[in-house]
């Protein structure tokens, strides 16, 4: 249960979280840079001079602009498990290039969902690789987790898809985490259930959730998340193909989370019976 002053707190916190976030990577708009824990620092400069050595690992997925991949360094690195991603500059649209990138923007929204209790991965390491300010590429490394499902497994087609206990908990847990996120001025914008991990061996009702996949949630820097929220909720439900009956008990369940956020039950409803599939 939240109230309207705990929402501030939680918009004040993510604000403080973003601004301290980017004085620690101190990105550069016009020219390339680098950033890593101290730790990391030299297995970052083996993987940039040998970008080839992730062929190696295991090919996670892809898109027109990103490739994902899972790799073990080496022992002389500690045997790290990472996840790298790389986004080519070149694929983005012109304002994409010019705005900041999406490795940038998932490690700033990485930083503000751990402040408001929400899990993510470990980033070790980000950077751009910029020629007067456009961008030619980005970067980021976080660390592997290990033993997980991802949500994408309680889809319609997911093989634990039949696990009732478990998809609902694994609901109920999201809209925790969403919650939160409304109240800090955020919107799930581009999310999908493979961007939550959850452990192998959780309890089916209260799974652990890791948001590994931040680069497309966006900081509206507002707190009017009226219009939002339903737009968010709807676009969670229709991924996961949620009854009738499953749909308003998240909603009333989400209002338990988030009580200040003007709607009930009814008027969330409404509100997403009149959006398009797909929002």
């Amino acid at each position: 249960m939240t109230d309207s002053n705990e929402n501030q707190d939680l918009f004040a916190n993510a604000a403080t979280a973003r601004k301290k976030a980017l004085s620690i990577l101190k990105p550069s708009w016009l020219g390339s840079w680098k950033w890593s824990m101290p730790s990391f620092s030299e297995a970052l400069d083996w993987l940039l001079v040998h970008p080839a050595k992730l062929r190696n690992g295991e090919y996670i997925s892809s898109t027109p602009d990103k490739e994902v991949w899972h790799f073990q360094l080496s022992e002389a690195f500690g045997s790290t498990q990472i996840v790298f991603r790389k986004i080519d500059g070149y694929k983005l649209p012109l304002s994409g290039r010019l705005g900041m990138s999406p490795s940038l923007k998932e490690a700033l929204n990485f930083a503000v969902f751990s402040s408001l209790g929400i899990q993510t991965p470990d980033v070790l390491a980000c950077g751009e690789s910029r020629v007067l300010g456009f961008l030619r590429s980005s970067f980021i490394i976080t660390r592997y987790i290990k033993h997980s499902y991802s949500g994408e497994t309680l889809m319609p087609i997911g093989m634990l898809r039949e696990n009732v206990n478990l998809r609902m908990g694994f609901c109920k847990n999201l809209l925790r985490y969403l919650a939160k996120m409304h109240q800090a001025g955020y919107a799930v914008k581009g999310f999908h259930p493979r961007d939550i991990l959850f452990p192998k061996q959780s309890y089916e009702k209260n799974p652990q959730l890791i948001w590994v996949g931040a680069e497309t949630n966006l900081w509206t820097g507002s707190k009017k998340m009226f219009n939002i929220i339903p737009l968010d909720l709807v676009h969670i439900f229709v991924l996961l193909r949620l009854s009738t009956k499953e749909i308003q008990e998240l909603c009333a369940f989400y209002l338990e989370c988030n009580p200040a956020c003007g709607h009930t039950v009814q008027s969330l409803w409404e509100a997403m019976k009149g959006l398009p599939i797909g929002s």
